[in-house]
């Protein structure tokens, strides 16, 4: 209530001042007030833009209801000002209505500048971040040890992972943007699902996109350019993925910091093409293997279900699946979950058509019998008798 009051009484006195001050101590008042809302206006969009580019961060919709306001009062002060200083005593109105005028602007720029204090913050706090993503359980270990490895190496600053399409290049590579996320190694790690059908503008844009920066409206393609080299390089030791790479594009066309020892940064390719590594300049190019018998045949038993047993008929026939599936980890997985599916319905032509096991087992596995479940003794209370 005190404050209230007090803030009563210092508005009064500051209208009662600047109806006594003459009209050119107001015009120099309001000059003065204009001059304080656009540096702290500027001094605003500074920090915005610092926050958007570099963390991802999203203004308040009342911070930028303000600037708007700031924006739109000032420009009617300037026009006021710039009037009285052109005309002087020939102004259009008289210098009473003019004073007027003056004083209520004066007011509505100590307005302004009251509500343009945001003690609690600029931004929503919204953080542009991709967090850990989904993937499932990696079998075997050799893909994901020598990628690791290449990325600790400092020589390495433009890393290219290759292979076939379905070998797992995206799966082993989500497991190490997750290790990645849980280590202090690098300020920022981002990760670009590159569209299929990309080109320089699509690609800037998708780049630009996980990084919160807005490109939609430039299209001048050299400024598109700088502004994603200048969001990247402020990041600071970034590490950049750029999965499902089709075509070379050069990195200062793209707007791609070239990674070296002296900034730290990291950019790594995954693509199902060698001459695309060669073509931008990767110094490691690695290819990521398809899986080894055993770790296909573990894969397939991970995927069949906690319900089912593992007689040794269902082992060989995994075995034989794992065998004749060339060991990528889509096949394994995809008929390794639809067994029930098949089983149950008993289609054997359907099964042996999809499948092609030639599994040497005495039973087909489309057959009920097949694939045994485990029992479980019911938890349910006998009734009396």
């Amino acid at each position: 209530m005190a404050e209230f009051i007090m803030e009563q009484i210092v508005s009064k006195v500051t209208d009662a001042l600047i109806s006594q001050a003459s009209l050119e101590e107001n015009i120099n008042i309001l000059r003065n007030n204009m001059n304080e809302l656009k540096s702290r206006a500027a001094d605003m969009m500074e920090q915005l833009n610092t926050g958007q580019v570099m963390y991802g961060k999203k203004p308040k919709g009342e911070v930028q209801l303000w600037l708007k306001n700031v924006e739109k009062k000032t420009a009617e002060m300037a026009s006021m000002v710039q009037d009285y200083t052109e005309r002087g005593r020939n102004f259009s109105f008289s210098h009473v209505d003019l004073g007027k005028q003056v004083q209520k602007k004066i007011r509505e720029t100590v307005d302004l500048k009251k509500s343009g204090q945001f003690s609690d913050g600029l931004f929503a706090d919204i953080l542009l971040d991709s967090g850990r993503i989904p993937t499932i359980k990696l079998v075997g270990d050799r893909n994901l040890e020598k990628i690791w490895n290449s990325l600790i190496d400092l020589g390495v600053g433009i890393l290219g992972v290759y292979g076939v399409k379905g070998v797992g290049k995206t799966t082993v590579m989500s497991h190490i943007h997750n290790m990645l996320k849980e280590t202090s190694t690098y300020n920022c790690v981002i990760w670009v699902t590159v569209s299929s059908d990309s080109d320089l503008k699509r690609l800037q844009t998708d780049i630009a996109r996980e990084i919160g920066l807005e490109l939609l409206e430039e299209e001048n393609e050299m400024r598109r350019s700088m502004k994603l080299f200048q969001a990247l390089t402020r990041r600071t030791k970034f590490i950049l993925i750029l999965d499902n790479m089709q075509e070379a594009f050069r990195l200062e066309k793209i707007g791609i910091p070239k990674p070296n020892i002296d900034n730290g940064c990291k950019l790594v390719l995954v693509t199902r093409s060698l001459d695309l590594c060669i073509d931008m300049d990767c110094q490691r190019k690695l290819k990521v293997d398809i899986l080894s018998k055993d770790d296909s045949f573990q894969l397939f038993i991970e995927n069949l279900g906690a319900d089912v047993e593992i007689t040794t008929e269902v082992e060989q026939y995994a075995r034989d699946f794992a065998e004749n599936c060339g060991g990528f980890p889509p096949r394994i997985i995809e008929i390794a979950r639809s067994r029930t599916k098949f089983a149950e319905r008993g289609k054997t032509k359907s099964l042996k058509t999809r499948l092609q096991c030639g599994s040497r087992t005495s039973k087909c596995p489309s057959d009920p019998g097949f694939w045994k479940t485990k029992t479980v003794k019911s938890m349910e209370p006998k009734e009396k008798q």
